[in-house]
Formats: structure tokens, C-alpha cells, sequence
């Protein structure tokens, strides 16, 4: 980030505007969620600050860290380590080079595990990354690509740092939703399309221990919202209608 990633900015104001439950007809069978105003207000939510893993949202706090040294050089050279990560990669072959936003793409948007470890060592190492990612709040994220059950975070902690890379441009492009896209690993809902709500951009992740998660920005009636789901136990684009309809009961 552009600002002090220690974080000395005064924080948002996180303090929910309404109860933070559902409504009592609206079903939630996430084991945590929140929805957020564009400036970080929590509208509504349940466990908000419980900690539980995350698994590839950790790539979201990297990004944030390691967002300025990826940009500050003209090209990346994947290392053989990388193309070794355990997990979901790119596929990208040892010694390949990539332009920043080839980099950010395979780390955010196809969520990349091999991109993860190009990110960190642009950014230092993996060692310096994670203590910059616990200096913004992350000191439970024990790895950049979030392959470990441990590693973890909470609803509001997921739920800024979605926030925060949507206002870096090239992390708000990686993110954004290509029209008619289908949301990763789900079958209903597209992204960037013409109905309502429509999900503007997203960050989707699944492991057995983090279930399915998600943060995203979402549009609906001509209001923008951060809607983060932490261990939703049905398909996101089955679930996604319970937690607007908990937006809209929740708080305007």
C-alpha cells in the first residue's frame, strides 16, 4: 500500500450500526459473516471477530503488503521453487517471466499458490511478508498462500483487507469480475453481470478446513457493499441471496 502498512491511520469505524444477527427468517449457514459500508462501518454480520481459517483469502494481506514492490519492476521470474508450491497453481514453468499485472492476475484472480510464492519474494521473502501481513492485523496468517489449516483470520479482518485492495487500481483490476463469468467453483450466480445483486469483484477460496469462503463487492439497488462469508456450508451461489437479504434487514 501507498499508506503506513504499520497501520498508524485511525482505523474505521467498525462498530455494527445494527444488531449484528440475522433476522429470525433468514437462514445463515456460514460460521461467520459480514457485510461492510465502502468505508469499513459493519451494516450487519454474525462472530465478525471469531478466528477461523481462511485459507486462500490469506493471498488478499499479501497482496496488500507486497502490492508496491510488485509494481516497482518491470518483470518477475518465477523460481523453481514456486512452480513446486503445494496446491492449486498456475502452472507457470520454471524461469517464466511476468509483467506485474500477469503476477497480480495469477494471485488474486486464478489464486495461484505459485503466484503466491513470486509475490513474496518480490516482496522481500517470505519471512519479511508475513511480518508485514501481521502488522495490518494478520497474525494469524502462518503462510502467504493459505495451504495451512492454521492459518486464520477473522470476518472484519477479511472483510478490510478486501476493503484496502479495492483501492489499489491494479489489485481492484485483479479482483473485478470479467462480464458473465461464472463465480469460481460455484454453478449459478455470474459475475459483473446485469442482475441483481451483482458481484463487482471477488476473492473465493475452499479447503476442507476453511469450507467455502468468500469476499466480494457486491451491488445491489445502486449501493455498494463488502459481503464476507467464512465457512458457508452450501454452494456460495446458493447461500450469497440469505446474506443480502441479512444486508438489506440489517442496516442501510
Amino acid at each position: 500500500l501507498h499508506d503506513d502498512p504499520s497501520g498508524a491511520a485511525s482505523p474505521p469505524d467498525t462498530t455494527p450500526s445494527t444488531s449484528t444477527t440475522a433476522p429470525a427468517d433468514i437462514q445463515i449457514d456460514a460460521s461467520a459473516w459480514v457485510v461492510l459500508d465502502l468505508d469499513g462501518r459493519v451494516v450487519a454480520g454474525e462472530d465478525v471477530d471469531r478466528e477461523l481459517p481462511i485459507a486462500s483469502l490469506a493471498k488478499l494481506p499479501l497482496a496488500l503488503v507486497a502490492v508496491d514492490d510488485v509494481l516497482a519492476v518491470e518483470t518477475h521470474v518465477v523460481t523453481t521453487s514456486a512452480t513446486t508450491a503445494p496446491g492449486r497453481r498456475v502452472g507457470w514453468e520454471p524461469s517464466t517471466t511476468l509483467a506485474p499485472v500477469e503476477l497480480l492476475d495469477g494471485l488474486l484472480r486464478t489464486s495461484g499458490n505459485d503466484a503466491a510464492i513470486v509475490t513474496a519474494d518480490a516482496a522481500g521473502g517470505v519471512d519479511i511478508v508475513l511480518a508485514q501481513i501481521a502488522a495490518i492485523g494478520g497474525e494469524g496468517i502462518r503462510d502467504v498462500s493459505g495451504v495451512r489449516a492454521d492459518t486464520t483470520a477473522t470476518a472484519s479482518e477479511v472483510g478490510e483487507w478486501m476493503r484496502r485492495a479495492l483501492e489499489e487500481p491494479e489489485l481492484r483490476t485483479a479482483l473485478e469480475a470479467r462480464a458473465g463469468e461464472p463465480l469460481p467453483g460455484q454453478t449459478g450466480i455470474l459475475l459483473g453481470n446485469d442482475r441483481e445483486p451483482t458481484i463487482i469483484a471477488a476473492k473465493t477460496s475452499f479447503s476442507t478446513a476453511a469450507g467455502r469462503s468468500m469476499a466480494a463487492l457486491v451491488s445491489w439497488e445502486g449501493t455498494d457493499r463488502i459481503v464476507v462469508v467464512l465457512n458457508a456450508q452450501s454452494p456460495l451461489d446458493a447461500a450469497l441471496d440469505a446474506y443480502i437479504a441479512a444486508w438489506w434487514e440489517g442496516g442501510t
